[in-house]
């Protein structure tokens, strides 16, 4: 019978150290100063996970942020002889580390789970069925996803000058290094995006108690094909950092953003959708070179999954596939169709996966932004002979888009999408592959786009993930025995 051992810790770091509750427009307190007792650099709040506490984040590859919710006993702090409900704000971080079983930690410490910034702390007291009374405190959050949401692009028309001025976000005159808006390889932009806009605006919150994997600020890691136009610059207005860069880098249909917290270093990744075809072979052909996503899949003992729930459907058929970047080529999208009408051929339409006289018409249409990289006048892009060799026009462009949309999609009704409760398992990771073997069948690979970990004092650890591009169909109908047979099992489920 196996034993786990798991263990938590869960740390806050102050970045709010507060010496007013007023202060005036020079920043000095107004009226009473705030005790001394509330200043705090670091507190453990391991202790107060009592029998009515716990710990449970969340994260996605499809969000802007990741979330947390921590409960705890609402006891008093014996050093500053206060509630954690006082000593807590806003925009504190919070560094939350756990791990199913204690006896494989590489390290005296449970491996990084999030960093998270506080955005709620709320008491609860009230009395119990047993006549004793409850008190507890709950701390929610986000990761560090919250900063590009909360960094607002805002055009303000100054009535009294007829100018038009910018109260937070100006790329090129006020952040960027390049002044210039010239057509740039998507690569560079985003790193130089993360460099000059999002990291100083993380320096500017952790100077406070200074956290040193925060000072390091965003790690990027970029593997995308494209480039910025500057034609797609100029309609962004009262939105946040992150609906910008998602529409810039076209995340969604082709690439994916999402931050991860490692031990060393705060990953943000952009790079292809890497997706898998049938045959287990990657569509885009690349490897995010990120921290663990050059790793094998993660193996799921059938042991360890406590449920799993799989489904099938139509709604993701698509036989009739348009992309079209009307911005960047200045052409009028209609006429784009048309000249591209030879393009849409039958085999598109009578793909037996997804087969126009099996599933009716079925339109996916997508309106991208990225260019091809042969429209940057940049020798970086490569040597002469390189850049002749990949020279695209934005026609050609924009067919390589389509066809790369259809090998996305073509095969949707046969993969799996669905959820899996497993016993705690702190490697999994949003963005990554697992894989398991369930009594016998073939081993199935699932592709993990959100996972939520549990830990309950005195209870458990659990993890809960949503999966798609399951191959679990894929593997039983080309398996030459009778799978039910071999997953069949008296003891439950394996």
């Amino acid at each position: 019978m196996k034993v786990y051992h798991p263990q938590i810790e869960v740390t806050l770091i102050k970045t709010i150290n507060r010496t007013g509750m007023s202060f005036d427009d020079a920043g000095k307190t107004k009226g009473a100063k705030v005790a001394e007792r509330y200043k705090v650099q670091r507190i453990d709040l391991t202790p107060y996970l009592g029998e009515s506490g716990g710990v449970r984040t969340s994260k996605s590859v499809r969000e802007p942020a990741g979330g947390f919710a921590i409960t705890l006993a609402d006891q008093m702090h014996p050093m500053h002889m206060e509630s954690l409900y006082a000593l807590i704000e806003p925009m504190d971080l919070v560094e939350i580390r756990f791990c199913h079983n204690s006896t494989a930690m590489l390290s005296k410490r449970p491996p990084i789970i999030m960093r998270g910034l506080v955005s709620e702390i709320r008491r609860d007291q009230s009395m119990g069925n047993d006549g004793k009374p409850v008190r507890k405190v709950v701390i929610t959050g986000q990761d560090l996803g919250k900063l590009w949401q909360i960094f607002i692009i805002y055009y303000l028309q100054v009535a009294a000058t007829g100018e038009s001025t910018l109260t937070e976000f100006r790329f090129f005159d006020k952040y960027l290094k390049d002044k210039k808006m010239n057509t740039q390889l998507a690569k560079g932009f985003f790193k130089e995006l993360v460099s000059e806009v999002l990291n100083p605006f993380l320096w500017r919150i952790n100077v406070a108690n200074c956290d040193a994997v925060l000072a390091k600020g965003f790690v990027p890691y970029v593997t995308i094909e494209g480039s910025i136009s500057p034609y797609t610059m100029n309609s962004f207005s009262d939105i946040s950092l992150h609906s910008m860069m998602s529409t810039l880098f076209d995340v969604g249909p082709y690439n994916e953003m999402f931050i991860e917290d490692n031990e060393e270093e705060i990953s943000l990744i952009m790079r292809p959708l890497p997706f898998l075809d049938v045959s287990g072979n990657s569509i885009m052909g690349v490897v995010t070179p990120s921290p663990g996503h050059s790793e094998p899949a993660i193996e799921i003992s059938g042991d360890d999954i406590q449920s799993i729930t799989s489904t099938r459907s139509d709604k993701g058929v698509a036989n009739w596939y348009w992309s079209a970047n009307t911005k960047l080529v200045l052409t009028n999208d209609l006429v784009m169709m048309l000249q591209a009408q030879q393009a849409l051929t039958e085999d598109k339409r009578l793909y037996p996966n997804s087969a126009m006289d099996r599933y009716g018409f079925r339109k996916m249409h997508i309106e991208y932004k990225l260019g091809s990289e042969s429209e940057v006048p940049d020798s970086n892009t490569g040597t002469q002979e390189v850049i002749t060799k990949n020279k695209m026009n934005p026609i050609e462009w924009a067919k390589k888009r389509r066809n790369l949309l259809a090998d996305f999609n073509k095969d949707n009704v046969v993969f799996e999408s669905g959820t899996m409760r497993l016993l705690g398992n702190e490697k999994i990771k949003a963005g990554r592959f697992v894989t398991s073997k369930r009594g016998g069948v073939n081993e199935s690979r699932f592709y993990v786009v959100s996972v939520d970990h549990d830990y309950v004092p005195f209870q458990g650890f659990f993890t809960t993930i949503n999966y798609e591009r399951g191959t679990g169909f894929i593997d039983r109908a080309s398996n030459s025995g009778s799978p039910y047979l071999k997953e069949w099992d008296r003891g439950g489920l394996r």
